[in-house]
């Protein structure tokens, strides 16, 4: 599959070869293989290159994530609790697709409350193991999932699909009428990669071939909206407490939320974290949802 992402950025005025500047030549896995960031628009993204559908398939790309991979590490169980907290009256008593579901725990949470709990996705071990679990998983949409969903979410997968639009109109047409997309991504601008507190052990290791856009609120606005989606919200969402936000700045390595100065912590504390982080734009990921109208 040929990486559109460039084209798609051009088309929408959010980049050009006049206004990329050149932000790495390279990432954490592939030591040439330059990393651009539009000057106007703040987008980073990777141009001519995707992985391969057979990486995602085999599970091959996880080779390159140097976090520990226990059973459950614990940042899938902070994101699985937040996303379903968050995000429940969404999917209770509702016909909900999780597109790039992976081990599938949001389907497993919800498939005794909805109405319809379907995975779509390529990894064939996370296939089976649903199926196994008495829940639907497919590598893509059905026929018979036209106009058949009230819910689609895509929990930090839009960044890894090299022809976003082309996925973002397909989910456009398997969505009912007043259907909503609950989309999460990377941030472009989140701290540790911005003028506030930029850090260059952190640049070095969050930047991924497999991440082929980091977008902006505004650019990922832009891609539902040219999908065909009434954008009803975007906002800032923080993953990693200020404790892992130190340990980079002093240290320059991951694991501070894993670490004695998680204890300062509390629910409230990150709230207020998030909060502030906000102002300034600088959460480590975006959420945004928007509906089929």
């Amino acid at each position: 599959m040929i990486n559109k992402i460039f084209k798609t950025l051009e088309d929408f005025d959010l980049t050009s070869s006049k206004s990329a500047i050149l932000f790495s030549k390279s990432t954490r896995d592939i030591k040439n293989l330059n990393v651009w960031k539009d000057k106007l628009s703040g987008v980073i993204y990777i141009k001519d290159h995707y992985v391969g559908d057979k990486q995602y398939q085999n599970s091959e790309y996880l080779k390159w994530d140097p976090r520990p991979s226990p059973l459950v590490s614990l940042e899938e169980e902070n994101n699985f609790l937040r996303r379903f907290n968050d995000m429940k009256q969404f999917f209770f008593a509702k016909k909900v697709c999780d597109f790039g579901c992976g081990s599938g725990r949001i389907l497993q949470a919800i498939k005794n409350t909805s109405y319809a709990a379907v995975g779509i996705e390529m990894q064939k071990k996370h296939k089976q193991s649903l199926k196994n679990l008495g829940i639907q998983c497919f590598d893509k949409f059905q026929p018979e999932h036209v106009d058949f969903f009230d819910i689609v979410c895509l929990f930090h997968v839009l960044e890894h699909l090299p022809d976003p639009m082309k996925i973002l109109c397909e989910i456009y047409s398997h969505l009912k009428t007043g259907g909503k997309i609950i989309v999460e991504v990377p941030h472009a601008r989140e701290l540790l990669l911005s003028d506030y507190a930029f850090c260059e052990e952190y640049k070095k290791f969050t930047l991924w071939s497999q991440h082929l856009i980091l977008h902006t609120r505004h650019s990922l606005s832009l891609f539902l909206k040219k999908a065909g989606f009434k954008v009803d919200l975007v906002k800032g969402v923080q993953r990693y407490p200020l404790s892992n936000h130190l340990h980079w700045l002093v240290k320059g390595k991951p694991g501070g939320h894993e670490t004695e100065l998680s204890v300062m912590e509390s629910t409230v504390f990150n709230y207020e974290y998030e909060s502030a982080l906000n102002k300034i734009d600088a959460t480590d990921t975006i959420l945004a949802i928007a509906t089929k109208t």
